[in-house]
C-alpha cells in the first residue's frame, strides 16, 4: 500500500489546498534520503493487491510518478523539515508549488551553495 504522507504529499503539490488540519501529520514521517525516495518510486510501481466486489484479491495499476512530481514532492519535503526546524506554521498555502514552493527552491539553493562555498578566513592581526 502506498504510504499515507505520499498520498498527501502528492495532494498537496498536485492541487491547490483549501484545508491544512492534515498537513500537521507529515512533519514526522517525511523521507530524507535518496534511498526513501528510490524505494517510493519502486513502491508504486508495484501496488498491493485490493480487494473487488466479490471479495476477491485483483491486481491494480501502477502509480506513475513522473520526474517533475517527484521533483517537487522531494522540495515539499525538504521545505516541511524547514519549516519543524524553524518552528513555523506548516500551512497548505505554505505547500503550494507556484505561490511557495518554486521560490523556496531557489533560496534553500542558494543557502546549500554559500554554505559549500569558500570559506572566509580570519583575519590576521
Amino acid at each position: 500500500m502506498q504510504p499515507k504522507w505520499a498520498l498527501v504529499l502528492a495532494r498537496v503539490v498536485s492541487f491547490k489546498v483549501k484545508e491544512s488540519s492534515w498537513l500537521k501529520t507529515l512533519q514526522s514521517s517525511c523521507p530524507r534520503t535518496h534511498g526513501a525516495w528510490t524505494q517510493i518510486v519502486e513502491n508504486c510501481k508495484r501496488p498491493p493487491q485490493v480487494t473487488d466486489a466479490a471479495g476477491n484479491l485483483v491486481n491494480q495499476a501502477a502509480f506513475h510518478i513522473g520526474a517533475k512530481s517527484l521533483h517537487r514532492l522531494k522540495v515539499a519535503a525538504i521545505a516541511i523539515e524547514y519549516y519543524a526546524a524553524t518552528n513555523r506554521a506548516l500551512t497548505a498555502q505554505a505547500m503550494q508549488w507556484d505561490t511557495t514552493l518554486k521560490n523556496f527552491e531557489v533560496q534553500w539553493k542558494a543557502i546549500k551553495d554559500a554554505k559549500d562555498g569558500d570559506k572566509a578566513e580570519t583575519p590576521m592581526m
